[in-house]
């Protein structure tokens, strides 16, 4: 029986080797064959028989027996030097050697045949393995980056989360230490959110969270730019190549476009909508400097915005 994994090549190849050996072994027979007289059948079974007791007039002289061999289906099978002989418990039908050769050849190249045959099955097996091992490996690795991305994010904003910032932070500042270029911190805080919670409660607060998110979100989509909740209802941003300028121009493009979002704000002391106030810092790193001063500076910033009467950046 072929076996299911065997390609067509491969079918055909076994098929015709199939053929060819069945060929052989139907010819056997036939194949110049020379008829002995057969052994008295009232003597002892053939496995009995001695040597000895085949006379030259048999045909089948004992000096020219090499080996001796009997096969499950009742044949005794005898290599001479004049061929092979086969005793059906009869009489004897010898083979000439060239025949044997021929059986002999067909046998082995069937072998072969096979052998390649399993080889290639194994390669094949092996490289079906080697596929699959590299496709869990990817698959593996997209996992990992995603629970990397989910250990990283805040659950609520999506937005980067505190572990996060802190690492990007280190980053730029070295960063901007080695280019000799502005790093800008910028800190956003929502108006008065403690009275939006307990005006519309806390799962309406966590809606707005999300809103101004959104904002800024939208407001850091430049390459380099970064944005992360940094605790509560305060953001951070990180401008790199901002300088005090273009920083406060970027915290004023914030502030207005959180304004604009519209979010109702029942309690709000400033307005009637959401607003947040903002502290900006920026600076090009010297020695001496950290990047915590410069998160210090921002958050001294926010400070002067909320006393000087909230929804501005400072």
């Amino acid at each position: 029986m072929l076996s299911s994994e065997v390609d067509p090549p491969h079918r055909a190849l076994l098929a015709a080797f199939g053929c060819t050996l069945a060929l052989v072994l139907a010819l056997l027979p036939a194949a110049r064959a020379q008829t002995i007289n057969p052994l008295d059948p009232s003597k002892m079974a053939v496995t009995q028989y001695k040597i000895d007791g085949w006379q030259t007039e048999q045909g089948l002289p004992q000096n020219t027996v090499q080996s001796m061999y009997q096969t499950r289906d009742g044949y005794l099978w005898v290599g001479t030097g004049g061929g092979l002989a086969r005793f059906d418990g009869i009489r004897f039908t010898t083979f000439e050697s060239s025949f044997v050769a021929l059986v002999t050849l067909v046998t082995l190249a069937g072998a072969v045949s096979l052998f390649q045959l399993r080889t290639l099955q194994l390669r094949r097996r092996h490289a079906e393995m080697e596929r699959l091992i590299a496709t869990k490996t990817e698959e593996l690795k997209v996992a990992n980056e995603h629970l990397s991305r989910l250990s990283f994010a805040d659950a609520l904003t999506g937005l980067a989360n505190r572990r996060r910032l802190d690492e990007v932070l280190e980053t730029e500042w070295r960063r901007a230490s080695r280019l000799q270029t502005p790093l800008a911190v910028v800190i956003a805080d929502i108006d008065a959110f403690k009275a939006y919670n307990d005006a519309r409660g806390h799962p309406e607060g966590d809606n707005a969270l999300v809103q101004v998110a959104d904002v800024i979100r939208d407001a850091t989509s430049r390459a380099g730019d970064f944005a992360a909740r940094y605790g509560g209802e305060e953001f951070m941003m990180l401008i790199p190549g901002a300088d005090p300028s273009a920083a406060r121009a970027f915290a004023e493009s914030l502030r207005q476009a959180c304004e604009d979002r519209a979010i109702p704000h029942p309690a709000s002391p400033v307005a009637t909508v959401v607003t947040i106030s903002l502290g900006v810092a920026s600076r090009v790193p010297v020695a001496g400097s950290s990047a915590s001063g410069l998160v210090a500076e921002a958050d001294a910033a926010l400070y002067r915005a909320k006393q000087e009467g909230r929804n501005r950046a400072r």
